[in-house]
């Protein structure tokens, strides 16, 4: 016997609201786990509601589901950097290629120009710690919603925040830093002008690709990530 569409969506309320899932995949495969079990119990006439409730003790209750979810983004993570991994090399290679060589080419000339022709812009305007306050403003924001956003309902306000946002947000973070980091170390060096502009293009063509990369994961991988679920 199979579930009706109301059914259907009693299954998927419970998942979203009443566990405050936030995962679209984990929701997804728990929804195709629970219709599998209720139908079984189904076909032996069991009602609906019955079958619903021991499905759930099957799975261990809310907080064994929730855990569940805990265990399915620390993969689905890892699989979410094997993306962008993959997305950064592809602005080496193919259609992607030229855009990354014009990309080099603006931020090798602006990096020489700053360097030969004008002051030292890093200490003058601010300029790293400006980059560096503004990428960490979102993880500083986000992280917390996220880890809370099960246990305090009044943070729906803001979305369900899933997991591709985090990874996001914290490898833009992480991007900046390691360019942040290296440029002051450059410019403290005391390499000669010619030396430290070429390093410092080097470092800010990998910043530009990354976040280039990253804005191609978050039109493939989020969509509309500031969702709520149903």
């Amino acid at each position: 016997m199979k579930v009706t569409q109301a059914q259907y969506f009693e299954i998927e309320d419970f998942l979203s609201k009443k566990c405050r899932l936030s995962e679209t995949e984990f929701i997804d495969e728990m929804t195709d786990h629970f219709i599998d079990a209720i139908e079984e119990k189904l076909k032996e006439s069991i009602p609906f509601n019955e079958a619903m409730y021991s499905t759930i003790e099957d799975f261990g209750g809310m907080r064994a589901i929730q855990k569940m979810e805990w265990q399915f983004r620390k993969g689905f993570v890892k699989k979410q950097l094997r993306v962008l991994l993959t997305l950064w090399k592809s602005q080496l290679s193919g259609q992607k290629l030229l855009r990354s060589l014009i990309v080099t080419f603006l931020v090798t000339t602006l990096c020489f120009y700053l360097k030969l022709y004008t002051k030292d812009v890093t200490e003058s305007y601010n300029f790293v710690n400006g980059i560096l306050t503004g990428s960490a403003i979102l993880p500083v924001i986000m992280l917390p919603i996220f880890l809370l956003q099960r246990y305090i309902k009044w943070l729906d306000i803001f979305g369900m925040i899933k997991s591709q946002t985090i990874v996001r947000v914290l490898i833009t973070f992480l991007v900046a830093l390691f360019a942040v980091l290296s440029s002051l170390i450059i410019t403290k060096s005391g390499f000669n002008n010619l030396t430290s502009a070429l390093l410092q293009s080097f470092i800010w063509t990998a910043f530009a690709i990354s976040i280039i990369s990253l804005f191609e994961y978050s039109k493939e991988c989020e969509g509309n990530y500031w969702y709520v679920t149903k």
